[in-house]
Protein backbone atom coordinates (compact mmCIF):
# COMPACT_ATOMS: atom_id res chain seq x y z
CA UNK A 1 0.00 0.00 0.00
CA UNK A 2 2.99 2.38 0.75
CA UNK A 3 3.66 2.31 -2.99
CA UNK A 4 0.09 2.56 -4.00
CA UNK A 5 0.48 5.99 -1.97
CA UNK A 6 3.59 7.38 -2.83
CA UNK A 7 4.13 6.16 -6.28
CA UNK A 8 1.06 5.75 -8.10
CA UNK A 9 0.18 9.82 -8.62
CA UNK A 10 -3.57 9.23 -7.21
CA UNK A 11 -3.77 12.88 -6.19
CA UNK A 12 -3.75 13.75 -9.76
CA UNK A 13 -6.87 11.65 -10.69
CA UNK A 14 -10.26 12.74 -9.85
CA UNK A 15 -10.91 8.79 -9.22
CA UNK A 16 -8.23 7.80 -7.65
CA UNK A 17 -8.69 4.25 -5.66
CA UNK A 18 -6.76 2.13 -3.55
CA UNK A 19 -8.59 -1.00 -2.77
CA UNK A 20 -7.38 -3.97 -0.46
CA UNK A 21 -9.29 -7.20 -0.38
CA UNK A 22 -8.05 -9.90 2.44
CA UNK A 23 -9.41 -13.36 2.82
CA UNK A 24 -8.25 -16.55 4.19
CA UNK A 25 -9.34 -19.71 2.35
CA UNK A 26 -10.60 -23.49 3.33
CA UNK A 27 -7.06 -24.52 3.34
CA UNK A 28 -5.99 -21.70 5.64
CA UNK A 29 -3.86 -19.35 3.04
CA UNK A 30 -4.06 -15.86 3.38
CA UNK A 31 -4.70 -14.04 0.17
CA UNK A 32 -4.04 -10.03 -0.04
CA UNK A 33 -4.77 -8.06 -2.91
CA UNK A 34 -4.03 -4.39 -3.07
CA UNK A 35 -5.19 -2.68 -6.32
CA UNK A 36 -5.14 0.79 -7.23
CA UNK A 37 -5.90 2.67 -10.79
CA UNK A 38 -2.82 5.53 -10.83
CA UNK A 39 0.21 5.73 -13.23
CA UNK A 40 1.25 1.63 -13.01
CA UNK A 41 4.00 0.58 -14.49
CA UNK A 42 5.97 -1.92 -16.98
CA UNK A 43 5.98 -4.73 -14.98
CA UNK A 44 7.40 -6.82 -17.00
CA UNK A 45 10.72 -4.92 -17.25
CA UNK A 46 11.54 -3.59 -13.86
CA UNK A 47 14.80 -1.78 -13.52
CA UNK A 48 15.47 -3.08 -10.13
CA UNK A 49 18.43 -0.24 -9.74
CA UNK A 50 15.30 2.00 -9.62
CA UNK A 51 13.00 0.17 -8.15
CA UNK A 52 14.77 -1.75 -5.67
CA UNK A 53 11.47 -1.22 -3.01
CA UNK A 54 9.62 -3.54 -5.15
CA UNK A 55 12.24 -6.12 -4.95
CA UNK A 56 13.01 -5.13 -1.35
CA UNK A 57 9.08 -5.97 -0.34
CA UNK A 58 9.12 -9.48 -2.32
CA UNK A 59 12.22 -10.52 -0.81
CA UNK A 60 11.02 -9.20 3.04
CA UNK A 61 7.78 -10.90 2.12
CA UNK A 62 8.97 -14.27 0.85
CA UNK A 63 11.73 -14.98 4.11
CA UNK A 64 8.90 -13.52 6.64
CA UNK A 65 6.43 -15.29 5.52
CA UNK A 66 7.15 -17.89 2.62
CA UNK A 67 4.96 -15.89 0.72
CA UNK A 68 3.90 -15.61 -2.93
CA UNK A 69 3.43 -12.13 -4.18
CA UNK A 70 2.07 -11.55 -8.29
CA UNK A 71 2.42 -7.92 -9.14
CA UNK A 72 0.22 -6.93 -12.40
CA UNK A 73 0.58 -3.24 -13.74
CA UNK A 74 0.99 -1.87 -17.32
CA UNK A 75 1.28 1.80 -17.72
CA UNK A 76 -1.70 4.36 -17.36
CA UNK A 77 -4.09 1.17 -16.28
CA UNK A 78 -2.98 0.88 -12.26
CA UNK A 79 -1.35 -1.99 -10.20
CA UNK A 80 -2.71 -4.84 -8.67
CA UNK A 81 -0.58 -6.53 -6.19
CA UNK A 82 -1.51 -10.21 -4.80
CA UNK A 83 -0.22 -11.66 -1.88
CA UNK A 84 -0.74 -15.14 -0.64
CA UNK A 85 1.10 -17.47 2.21
CA UNK A 86 -0.14 -19.87 4.66
CA UNK A 87 -1.54 -19.09 8.05
CA UNK A 88 0.43 -19.58 10.97
CA UNK A 89 -0.67 -20.19 14.61
CA UNK A 90 1.07 -17.94 17.17
CA UNK A 91 3.15 -20.70 18.69
CA UNK A 92 4.77 -21.02 15.06
CA UNK A 93 5.68 -17.41 15.01
CA UNK A 94 9.01 -16.36 16.64
CA UNK A 95 10.15 -12.95 17.54
CA UNK A 96 12.63 -13.32 14.42
CA UNK A 97 10.38 -13.40 11.87
CA UNK A 98 8.41 -9.82 12.48
CA UNK A 99 10.09 -6.96 10.75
Amino acid sequence: MENSIRHAKLQEKKDGYIIVKTCLDIDNVIHIEIKDNGCGFDSYNIDTSKHSGIHNAVTRLKIALNANTEIISSPDKGTTVKITFIKRNADEVGINDVY
